[in-house]
């Protein structure tokens, strides 16, 4: 029987004649619904029903044969304009009645699918969760291919045929109809049809009566709670009571509150006055002992449809006469007054871009902020002072942003000592008598239209600083979907005061924000369920490494004034396990190293074996595909695949090759470098040939050093030299991690190695000829010595030196000398006030030496030209930052660091850019070249 679609005809018909066609209308809609219900169930319970079709053979070989077999793809995308894709589905069916499914894709990206198949006949269904609830409900739409409008039941489904090792592109799948309720029954109707359910409409209200919070309130010695009340704030300072209700007789209490954070407060109203004043007892969620000077109120989380339940509030306090709050067993203390206060504080309210007048800086002496003992005015311009009694004191700020001299909509919140209120309560502040330092207070929340508080941008960076500087890049997420993010930027690697950014990520996680000139650790957090808050599912990358979890040194950002730093990627490899902040690293099989070596798979293909998600990364060109099981967030490695290119894939690449695409990228670029690189990024050493396309990881460790011949020496992880040649391929031992060898640099000739050792209060360069194992010190009265670098030659020896033995703390910064290693001459090459260090002599002119020199907070590459009576003329080539300089062994430029990305800049600083290999900027850090041995 042919698959018919539905079409909603309404009950009450004005046209009696019609009524035969409504119900043979009405029996293709209760087909259709047979087949959508067999759809359903093959979607929900796909794991389900093949556990119970498993034959004998293993998940594993019948993955493996599937694999094998299929050859062929289908490549397309679903197209619903103006809707959220995230969360869609493609179904491949055989049969025409659509009741067994073949196999399908989830979750793609902006639409798009590949899908993996045999050869065959295949019948594409498109499913879009809106709600993503799972499932296929109210509302979410639906697509067959063939069918471009629903109403029109002349077209049908169109059947897709696939040859062996064909790929079909350009499969649109049109959402044309959507589920919805009808006379309680589920129906599937046109687009034009379709009509929010009423429901919908009323959900913020039903969710305001089905949910809340639940507990129990605790007066000791009690029997009654008569005139007992539990109110709800949404603030820290107890400003903004959303909500309150009546305690039961025995001590129970139902809040009914819409999803969100609350703070809980339950009083003994002894006046009935509905206000926590003189004679009430009190008690704080989250407290159950006064005297604790760390006694913070805990946030209770209200979820859609969910009440909060089993809260005990513990009655610990009361208000005394004088308004301080005291332990119940305790009598009222003394209170100072400011005219006799000897502790003198100043300092500045921040809020970017608002005004302050009518702001309040409040000081309690309890971490529960239940009462201000005092308070002040702020200024117009933030600035505040106030006298209060030596003490431990807790800080907040209030700003009436609108003047209208209560507490609503769009005034501000902070506190000393915490970038986020939201979060972290503020800090103590110890005050002495006399004066103290002059403290700042970051506005680091507002209130919404709800009462809710939410997060905004402040922290221990001023923004309003930015002026036209700042940086930009790309979050990315490998197989994740999402439009928004929160990007943090924090001064100090712990993130613990960051400025929280929010991004805008639709463009395919393209990001630019402005930030102030400095140094910043950056963070990027991706909400992928869009409520504009970190949580659970969430995703986490910190800039400069794949680890976010277990890497020791983060890579520090530079910003300067009126330039944006670029290329700020960030990838996204932890999540978020717990409501209490804390993130687990994505196991990802592989992928990242596998994008680092080989590029972007030429195709993607997916599909579902057994309730398992698959997906295999085809290079056609080079031969390798890898297959990939989606685990959790993650993936897991099944396998690496190794075949000869066909004679196509051999001809694309041959056109690529003498046609290769140019890059959408501001930074002048040419033909991909002809050299040997090798670089380590993330504690893995990397050897990389841009021209030819090769790039693969070589071992663990970092400053990798080559000889022309290719021998290589790298530290490893432990700090051993470690030398790589054609009699010790995997390596041999050269140096043990006990001689406290650094800055190890071996011979053009391969020969001899250079390196600075740490000894009892000095830090000697050696020169050490590898097959004897002789070593000579270079001679110098020099208290340190660094970065040793060889002359193209062999016959020179360049480095760094600092303070001397005679006067050992004389000098901070560094010079450069020059070593004759077979006359035993020293020369100076730089010596004056800078800081210059980390030498490279030029390989095409013996006369040049690049050479970083420290300018204010950051480095810069420089270039030094000796003339015959041995002095040197330095220009500098860089302004935004960059060190340990090599040559291009041409020596037409210099490669540098600079914001752990490698970058090239020309001997008349005239073009500098990234240096690229597959279209992306390489990452890494101490980079080393030698000439390609393919020329």
């Amino acid at each position: 029987m042919p698959f018919m679609k539905a079409h909603y005809t309404p009950i009450l018909s004005s046209k009696p004649e019609l009524h035969s066609q409504e119900k043979k209308m009405q029996s293709h809609r209760n087909r259709l619904l047979f087949l959508i219900a067999i759809i359903f169930i093959a979607l929900v319970n796909n794991q389900a029903w093949a556990q119970q079709s498993t034959p004998v053979e293993t998940d594993e070989e019948m993955i493996e044969d599937f694999a094998e077999r299929a050859t062929s793809g289908l490549k397309g995308r679903v197209i619903w304009e103006g809707q959220d894709l995230s969360q869609t589905t493609v179904q491949v069916y055989k049969d025409e009645s659509l009741k067994n499914l073949y196999t399908g894709v989830t979750q793609l990206k902006s639409g798009e699918f590949e899908v993996r198949v045999e050869a065959g006949r295949y019948y594409l269904v498109a499913f879009v969760d809106l709600n993503r609830s799972g499932k296929f409900d109210a509302g979410d739409g639906m697509g067959i291919f063939g069918i471009t409008n629903w109403d029109d039941s002349s077209q049908q489904k169109q059947i897709v045929k696939v040859v062996d090792r064909q790929v079909i592109r350009g499969l649109d799948i049109i959402i044309t109809a959507r589920m919805q309720k009808v006379d309680e029954q589920d129906q599937i109707v046109s687009l034009s049809d379709y009509r929010e359910d009423p429901f919908d409409q009323f959900k913020s209200a039903l969710e305001m009566i089905s949910s809340g919070i639940k507990g129990q309130v605790i007066y000791k010695g009690q029997a009654s709670l008569k005139n007992a009340l539990v109110f709800a704030y949404t603030d820290l300072s107890w400003k903004y009571r959303v909500a309150e209700t009546q305690v039961v007789a025995d001590g129970s209490f139902t809040l009914s509150l819409p999803p969100g954070k609350y703070y809980l407060m339950a009083i003994i109203d002894s006046n009935k006055s509905h206000l926590f004043d003189s004679g009430d007892a009190l008690g704080i969620y989250g407290i159950t002992d006064l005297r604790e000077s760390q006694a913070f109120p805990q946030p209770v989380l209200v979820s859609p449809n969910q009440f909060t339940s089993n809260l005990n509030i513990t009655i610990v306090g009361k208000q005394a006469m004088s308004g301080q709050v005291v332990p119940m067993d305790e009598s009222e203390v003394g209170v100072g007054h400011p005219s006799t206060a000897t502790a003198q504080l100043t300092g500045q309210v921040r809020w970017t871009g608002q005004s302050f007048k009518g702001g309040v800086v409040q000081a309690s002496q309890q971490a529960a902020l239940l009462k201000e003992g005092y308070q002040t005015r702020v200024g117009e311009d933030g600035k505040f002072s106030i006298q209060l009694p030596p003490g431990d004191y807790y800080l907040t700020a209030n700003i009436d942003a609108d003047g209208d001299g209560k507490y609503s909509s769009g005034d501000g919140i902070g506190g000393y000592g915490t970038a986020d209120i939201t979060t972290i309560p503020p800090s103590a502040l110890p005050l002495a008598a006399g004066v103290n330092p002059e403290i700042t207070i970051f506005v680091s929340a507002r209130s919404n239209a709800d009462g809710q508080l939410e997060a905004i941008a402040q922290g221990a960076i001023d923004l309003s600083r930015a002026n036209t500087g700042g940086i930009s890049g790309q979050v990315r997420w490998d197989g994740k979907v999402f439009k928004e993010g929160i990007l943090s930027i924090s001064e100090t690697p712990d993130f613990r005061s960051p400025v929280a950014i929010s991004l805008n990520l639709e463009d395919e996680g393209r990001y630019k924000v402005s930030i102030p000139p400095g140094d910043y650790y950056v963070m990027a957090v991706v909400d992928l369920d869009g409520d504009r808050k970190s949580g659970l599912r969430d995703g986490v990358g910190i800039y400069g490494t794949r680890h976010p979890v277990r890497s020791k040194d983060l890579q520090r950002v530079s910003v300067f004034s009126d330039y944006i730093t670029p290329h700020i990627n960030i990838e996204i490899f932890a999540m978020y396990i717990d409501v209490e902040g804390n993130i687990a690293e994505i196991e990802d099989g592989g992928r990242s190293e596998i994008k680092l070596q080989y590029g972007v798979p030429e195709d993607v293909f997916q599909f579902t074996r057994f309730g398992r998600q698959i997906e295999e990364w085809c290079y056609w060109t080079q031969g390798v595909r890898f297959r990939f099981e989606a685990v959790g967030a993650g993936w897991k490695l099944q396998t690496r695949k190794d075949f000869e290119p066909t004679p196509e894939a051999l001809e694309q690449l041959k056109q690529l090759e003498q046609h290769p695409q140019r890059l959408n990228t501001d930074e002048l670029e040419t033909t991909p470098l002809n050299i040997l690189l090798y670089y380590n990024f993330d504690d893995i050493i990397w050897e990389c040939m841009p021209m030819i396309g090769i790039q693969q990881p070589l071992a663990a460790g970092r400053r990798p050093t080559a000889s022309l011949d290719g021998r290589l020496t790298r530290l490893d992880i432990e700090g051993n030299v470690i030398l790589h040649d054609s009699d010790a391929p995997q390596g041999r031992l050269l140096l043990d991690k006990r001689e406290l060898a650094t800055d190890v640099t071996i011979s053009p000739d391969g020969r001899y190695l250079a390196f600075a050792r740490q000894e009892i209060e000095r830090q000697h360069v050696y020169i050490r000829h590898i097959a004897s194992q002789e070593e000579i010190p270079i001679p110098s009265t020099a208290q340190e010595m660094f970065t040793p670098a060889w002359h193209p030659t062999g016959e020179l020896l360049a480095y760094s030196t600092k303070g001397s033995i005679e006067n050992p703390e004389a000098r901070t910064d560094r010079n450069i000398y020059s070593y004759a290693y077979a006359s035993g001459r020293v020369e100076p090459i730089s010596i004056g006030p800078e800081d210059d260090a980390e030498p490279a002599w030029s390989p095409s002119d013996p006369n040049l030496i690049a050479f970083s020199r420290a300018e204010g907070q950051h480095r810069q590459i420089w270039l030094a030209e000796l003339n015959p009576e041995g002095k040197s003329n330095a220009q500098q080539l860089t302004r935004y930052g960059g060190e340990k300089p090599v040559w291009l062994p041409d020596g037409s430029a210099i490669l540098y660091e600079t914001n752990g990305q490698l970058w090239q800049i020309s001997k008349d600083a005239s073009k500098n850019r990234p240096v690229m290999f597959n279209g992306q900027v390489i990452f890494g850090h101490e980079p080393y070249t030698i000439p390609s041995p393919i020329q």
